[in-house]
């Protein structure tokens, strides 16, 4: 587990010109090394312009010394501290790499104290280790406080065999996060060549940096290692938090796109606006999740979700669920079909001699993939 350059370090240190972390608290999942040795990080650091106590940069426990060099990795509690964060903590399962939390991430209850407790969290190649993955993540959402930040660089794509228990997808990162109050700030996946290794010299370049590839980008990872990146920021305090459905949204980090034409096509900036959801599913609800953001859209304006099935007849997200028969009697004018099953269409087509407004998902496909 460890954070190199290409990835957690210089993440950090972007972050760091952009925000005060003397009154911020930071946990690493993990105790995490740090892949570049003290001189070189000092270096990157200061032709970056960030702030780092170069007096506190200490070698790890373990003295590990960096080949060239005489001087030890530096330790990722002094690292961090050096940045100026006012607290740094380590949580793992047993105290072995000096973590000062003790905590099983499969386990299904926090110790109370750990809810809302840290501004960052970083898993630098620690969740594909937890066998019950989801579980790991709840905890993550549930430690950020409100506008706090988790990080993530871990196992993508091939040649991490037997590395962990899981190779992880971009989607499930997006969806999580999306489908529980976060927006996500960055997420691609890192290709490294397996036997390739870049210097210090390479990331304070004035050239485009050829080894950042957006996921979307590259079809063939043959001979390569990719390194998930998730940065993801907690913009909703949520009690309760949900497992997401897999909604593929493609290149369109947090629906923005999706949520300026939809605004447009379901009328959100006019005042009597009256729409209705076809389906009470995680598609349903990350439709809504995405149009409630804008500026313009009042929970008024969703007048009902529609389904035909009538074991689905209780309530949904706190709005009032109707029968497909029902919807002439409601005060519905635009119809909102959130599933790309066309057959839905179909039967509600003549509804449109009635005067009401279909919105298709499946009209956005170049926008979204389904998977």
């Amino acid at each position: 587990m460890g954070l190199l350059v290409v990835d957690g370090i210089n993440d950090f240190f972007q972050e760091s010109l952009r925000e005060d972390f003397s009154d911020k608290s930071l946990l690493m999942l993990g105790k995490q090394a740090i892949l570049c040795n003290k001189v070189e990080l000092y270096v990157f650091a200061k032709r970056l312009g960030v702030k780092l106590d170069y007096k506190k940069l200490s070698s790890d426990a373990n003295g590990q010394l960096v080949k060239g060099g005489g001087y030890g990795l530096p330790d990722s509690y002094s690292f961090f501290s050096a940045l100026g964060f006012r607290e740094v903590h380590a949580m793992d399962i047993s105290p072995y790499e000096n973590a000062d939390i003790i905590f099983d991430l499969n386990k299904p209850q926090l110790p109370p104290e750990l809810i809302n407790r840290f501004d960052y969290i970083v898993d630098g190649g620690t969740t594909e280790h937890v066998f019950n993955h989801s579980q790991a993540l709840f905890h993550i959402a549930a430690m950020l406080k409100l506008n706090g930040k988790a990080f993530h660089y871990i196992p993508a794509c091939g040649g991490w065999i037997n590395h962990g228990y899981y190779c992880l997808q971009p989607s499930l990162m997006q969806d999580f996060y999306y489908s529980n109050g976060f927006k996500i700030e960055r997420l691609n996946i890192i290709l490294m060549a397996n036997k390739q290794k870049h210097s210090v010299m390479d990331c304070v370049s004035t050239e485009p940096d050829y080894r950042f590839f957006n996921f979307r980008d590259i079809d063939d990872a043959e001979g390569y290692k990719g390194t998930l990146r998730c940065i993801a920021v907690k913009t909703e305090q949520r009690e309760v938090l949900t497992n997401p459905a897999q909604v593929h949204w493609y290149g369109l980090l947090n629906g923005d796109i999706l949520q300026e034409m939809w605004a447009v096509d379901l009328g959100l900036e006019d005042e009597d606006t009256k729409i209705g959801i076809w389906g009470v599913d995680g598609s349903a609800k990350m439709c809504l999740d995405i149009i409630s953001h804008h500026s313009k859209f009042h929970r008024d304006k969703i007048k009902a979700f529609i389904t035909n099935d009538n074991n689905d007849l209780n309530s949904f997200l706190d709005y009032p669920v109707i029968k497909e028969r029902d919807i002439l009697n409601s005060e519905i004018k635009t119809i909102f079909i959130t599933t790309f099953d066309e057959r839905i269409y179909k039967n509600l087509q003549w509804l449109e001699q009635k005067g009401i407004n279909f919105v298709l998902l499946s009209n956005y496909r170049t926008a979204l993939i389904q998977n």
